[in-house]
């Protein structure tokens, strides 16, 4: 089964599947052509904020059902099939995976959570509506990193023959120094983001961390020092997906969770998300609470969606939540976000971290986690899964 929705211009979306068919409004970003949005106020850079105003103040136009029709100028939004749902029990708990490691999206083929992530950007047509320019920053090897770089590939593909040099989609990556090992061996994430073109900047420690860090472990604002390759033509989009650009895609995450969730009676049920900026909790809870909102659902209470820190701890977690959630209007109040998990502490804590991983650190109680699971029959990556 292939969803396929066109987001009208009134901010409604018709969600169809074998059970149903439920109209939900919700805001949607990129619904104009991208060429006619407003930019950064003075900066350059292309404001997803005010590419979500913008959809707002669209007319009200509507369309009855979803449907797939390029004969007007609202941007076609495509959506792969839904990712299957997978039960297993672990340590006599009954546990759902949704299984979005099989979710693929067209073109680049970005898969996981970065496909939720960057799904409006994925849907952009490759002429004029996506950016000239994608600006990002991160680490060396940032499932973020080579999901951009597949994107823009997959538009300079789209081109063909209308692709010029200044016709060229461009991808700009910030970075610390490159490992000389990296550098002489390049492999992972960092070897394939090169090969799809993307263009890597390294800077020293100082400028860096003066450029992105921070409080809050960088904004979802550009830098007010740095300036867009291309002005009007390039969008700023902070580490690990950070801001609005992911909101389609948790959007249509939350809608698959909520009819899982209504089809098996509406029991109480916790959405556990690993957590690095953890944008995707922060996101799927604000689209959680609104669909049961405004479906007048009385069991709203029943569904939780937890996030897991695997970089930082759980301040670090509620301040990257609290900060994305202002920037898309939101108070930031720790009322408002998802609950988050707190690690055991016990006598295999780990000294001063409060029983905390270090992001990217092998342990013991990683490699334990991930043979328990695979033994049951779920396969883990060793970064944010086995942790989590």
């Amino acid at each position: 089964m292939t969803l396929a929705f066109q987001a009208p211009r009134r901010r409604h979306l018709t969600y169809n599947n074998w059970r149903r068919s439920t109209t939900v409004q919700l805001p949607i970003e990129c619904v104009s052509p991208l060429r006619a949005t407003a930019t950064a106020a003075g900066s350059g850079w292309i404001n997803t904020k005010d590419l979500l105003q913008r959809s707002r103040r669209c007319s009200d136009n509507e369309t009855s059902m979803a449907t797939i029709d390029g004969g007007d100028a609202d941007t076609v939004v495509r959506f792969p099939s839904q990712s299957s749902v997978e039960r297993l029990v672990i340590r006599d708990r009954i546990c759902f995976i949704k299984r979005d490691d099989n979710l693929f999206l067209p073109g680049s083929n970005i898969s996981g959570n970065k496909a939720r992530k960057f799904l409006s950007l994925n849907n952009l047509p490759a002429d004029d509506e996506f950016p000239d320019a994608l600006v990002s920053y991160g680490g060396h090897q940032s499932n973020a990193m080579v999901a951009l770089a597949a994107i823009v590939s997959s538009k300079n593909a789209a081109l063909g023959d209308r692709r010029t040099h200044d016709a060229t989609k461009r991808f700009i990556y910030y970075s610390k120094p490159i490992p000389r090992y990296l550098k002489q061996n390049p492999s992972g994430n960092f070897l394939r983001a090169t090969s799809l073109g993307m263009e890597i900047r390294t800077l020293p420690h100082e400028e860096y961390r003066s450029l992105f860090g921070g409080l809050h472990g960088g904004s979802a604002m550009p830098p007010a020092d740095l300036d867009p390759p291309l002005a009007g033509r390039s969008l700023w989009v902070p580490q690990g997906g950070a801001s609005g650009v992911a909101q389609d895609g948790a959007d249509v995450l939350a809608l698959e969770i909520v009819d899982f969730w209504a089809s098996r009676d509406m029991p109480p049920l916790a959405v556990c998300c690993p957590g690095g900026t953890c944008t995707t909790a922060l996101l799927l809870s604000r689209s959680i609470k609104r669909i049961l909102r405004d479906k007048r659902i009385q069991s709203a209470d029943n569904i939780k969606v937890v996030v897991i820190p695997c970089v930082g701890n759980d301040e670090y977690a509620m301040r990257q939540m609290a900060s994305l959630d202002k920037s898309l209007g939101g108070r930031g109040a720790e009322k408002d976000m998802p609950a988050i998990l707190k690690p055991r502490v016990d006598a295999r804590s780990r000294g001063g971290t409060k029983g905390y991983l270090t992001f990217g650190e092998p342990t013991i109680e990683i490699l334990e986690t991930f043979d328990e699971l695979n033994n049951a029959g779920l396969f883990l990556d060793l970064l944010y899964g086995a942790p989590a």
